[in-house]
C-alpha cells in the first residue's frame, strides 16, 4: 500500500487555525462548490492539527463544543445520500488541481490504492480528505461523548421518531474504504451516534447491519490475516490495529445492547453465519499467537468475544421457547480473567461507561435505551430520563441517589475538573487514570466505594429490566447482596 505524500509547508504559509476551519467546514458543507483542491485541504487540517497540539482533553472537549458548525458539516458530509457516480464526482471535484506536485501524487495513489483493494474507481478517495475528516470526526466523538441527546442537531428540523437509513448508508461507505487507511474512525462515530439519538441506534439494528456488525468484523478478519510481520501502516502495528478495531466493534455492540437488548441478540443470531466464523478465528488467532494484540489487553479480547460468539450461536429451547445461550461467566478461564482486575480498575471501568448507561433511577419503567439527556449537576455522572424520574432516584426508599451524590462530588473534586472531563473523552486508559490518582492523592477507598455503587445498580437494572416475575427479581436481588 502506497503511503500519503508529505506536505512540506513554510511558515508563511500557515495562517491561521480559524482560516483552517473555515476552509474545512465549507469543503464539508458545499463539497462541490469548494474551491479547495488536494493541497489546501492539507495545509488546512495541518494548520488545524498544529493548532490543537498541546490542549488537555478539557480544552480540545471545549473546543469541539465551541465550533458546532464544524461538527454539523462532519456529520452532513459523511451522511450525505450519494451515488457512486456522485461520490466520485464530489472526490474528483475536490481533487482537481493536477497543476502542483503535492495533488498530483496524491491523486495517482488514491488511484494506486483502489486498484491494490480491488475497489472500482468509484471508490476514489484521496488521502487529504480522508485525514480532514478523521481530524474533525476526533472532536466530534468528543463533542458526542460529552452532550446529551440530539444537542448535535437542530431539534426544529428533526420529526421524534425519524429514522435515517441515507445516513447509514453514507457511513456505510465510508466504513467500506477504511481499510486502506490507518485509523478507522467512521464506527466510532456512529456508535457516539447511537448512544445520543436514538432513530440513529433504531436504524442500525435494521438490516443489513453494514455498520453494526458486517463491515467492523470484515476489517478484524483482514488484519488477522495479513502476515505476522506486517503493519498497517508506519505508526501501527498489526497488533495495534487488531486491538483498535476489535475494541470499535466491542463499543457499538455495548451500545446497541444498552439501548434494545432484544433487537442486538436477535441480531446477532440471524446474522451468525456472517460474524461468529470470524470472530472465532479471531479468539484462536489471538489466542495463540504471540504479540496478536498487546499483551494486557489480551484476557479481556478474548473474554469479550466469546461472549458474542455464544449469544450469537444461541438456540431457543423447543420446550421452554427461551433462549438459551451456552455461556458460562463463572467458568475458570473467566473467574481466571476476573482475578486480573484489581477492585480500582472495576470502578474505573464503571465510571467511565456511567453516562452511557442509560436512565439511573433503578425504577425507571423504560426497559432499555441510550444516554439520556438530563445528567445531575451535583455529581456530573448519572444520567436520568425527565425531572421525574431524577427526583424519584434523588429520595428513593431503599437506593437514594442522594446518599450517594456526595460521594462522588467528594472524587471528581479530588480528580480534578480536567482529569474529571478526561475520563469522559472517547478512549481514556487505566494506566493514566493510576498516574492521575497518585499525583493528585486521590482516596482509593473512595474511588472504590464509588465503583461498588455503580456495579450495584448497574446489576439492580440489569435484574429488573431482565426479569419476568417478581421471584425472579427477589433471586437476583439476592446474587447482587
Amino acid at each position: 500500500m502506497s503511503m500519503p505524500t508529505i506536505f512540506v509547508m513554510q511558515d508563511s504559509q500557515r495562517g491561521t487555525q480559524d482560516d483552517a476551519l473555515g476552509l474545512l467546514v465549507s469543503t464539508m458543507e458545499e463539497p462541490l462548490k469548494s474551491k479547495g483542491c488536494l493541497a489546501k485541504i492539507s495545509l488546512a487540517t495541518f494548520r488545524f492539527t498544529a493548532g490543537n497540539k498541546g490542549l488537555s482533553s478539557a480544552g480540545t472537549t471545549k473546543l469541539a463544543k465551541d465550533n458546532p458548525r464544524v461538527l454539523r458539516a462532519t456529520v452532513k458530509i459523511l451522511t450525505m445520500k450519494q451515488t457512486p457516480d456522485e461520490r466520485y464526482a464530489m472526490m474528483k471535484h475536490l481533487g482537481r488541481c493536477r497543476d502542483c506536485e503535492h495533488c498530483r501524487r496524491e491523486h495517482e495513489e488514491a488511484v494506486e490504492r483502489c486498484q491494490a483493494d480491488g475497489r472500482p474507481e468509484t471508490d476514489y478517495c484521496p488521502y487529504p480528505i480522508y485525514w480532514a475528516l478523521m481530524n474533525t470526526c476526533v472532536l466530534l466523538c468528543l463533542a458526542l461523548t460529552d452532550l446529551t441527546q440530539h444537542k448535535f442537531r437542530n431539534r426544529k428540523a428533526d420529526k421524534p421518531d425519524d429514522a435515517p437509513p441515507d445516513s447509514i448508508e453514507g457511513l456505510a461507505w465510508w466504513a467500506s474504504i477504511e481499510e486502506s487507511f490507518p485509523d478507522k474512525f467512521v464506527v466510532q462515530v456512529a456508535t457516539r451516534l447511537a448512544i445520543f439519538y436514538r432513530p440513529f441506534a433504531r436504524e442500525l439494528l435494521r438490516p443489513p447491519f453494514a455498520l453494526s456488525l458486517i463491515l467492523p468484523v470484515q476489517h478484524i478478519d483482514k488484519t488477522i490475516t495479513l502476515p505476522p510481520s506486517s503493519k498497517t501502516w508506519p505508526e501501527r502495528s498489526q497488533a495495534e490495529s487488531l486491538e483498535h478495531e476489535i475494541d470499535s466493534l466491542l463499543e457499538m455492540f455495548h451500545t446497541l445492547n444498552l439501548f434494545d437488548r432484544e433487537k442486538f441478540k436477535d441480531m446477532l443470531i440471524s446474522e451468525n453465519k456472517k460474524f461468529v466464523p470470524i470472530l472465532e478465528r479471531a479468539v484462536d488467532y489471538i489466542s495463540t499467537s504471540s504479540g496478536s494484540v498487546p499483551e494486557k489487553s489480551r484476557p479481556r479480547i478474548i473474554m469479550s468475544l466469546k461472549s458474542f460468539i455464544a449469544t450469537g450461536k444461541a438456540k431457543v429451547d423447543p420446550t421452554t421457547g427461551k433462549l438459551e445461550i451456552a455461556f458460562d461467566p463463572g467458568a475458570p478461564e473467566f473467574e481466571s480473567f476476573w482475578s486480573q482486575y484489581d477492585t480500582i480498575q472495576k470502578a474505573f471501568n464503571a465510571i467511565t461507561t456511567a453516562r452511557k448507561s442509560g436512565c439511573w433511577n433503578v425504577d425507571c419503567p423504560l426497559r432499555f435505551g441510550g444516554a439520556q439527556s438530563r445528567i445531575c449537576s451535583q455529581c456530573d455522572l448519572l444520567r436520568f430520563c425527565d425531572q421525574q424520574c431524577q427526583r424519584q432516584a434523588w429520595r428513593h426508599a431503599e437506593f437514594p441517589h442522594k446518599a450517594h451524590c456526595a460521594m462522588i462530588r467528594k472524587f471528581k473534586d479530588q480528580l480534578g475538573k480536567d482529569n474529571w472531563a478526561w475520563l469522559f473523552t472517547p478512549d481514556p486508559s487505566y494506566e493514566r487514570f493510576q498516574q492521575v490518582c497518585r499525583a493528585k492523592s486521590v482516596d482509593l477507598n473512595l474511588v472504590k466505594e464509588v465503583g461498588d455503587w455503580l456495579r450495584f445498580l448497574t446489576g439492580l437494572k440489569s435484574v429488573r429490566d431482565s426479569a419476568e416475575t417478581r421471584e425472579q427479581i427477589v433471586e437476583g436481588l439476592s446474587r447482587l447482596t
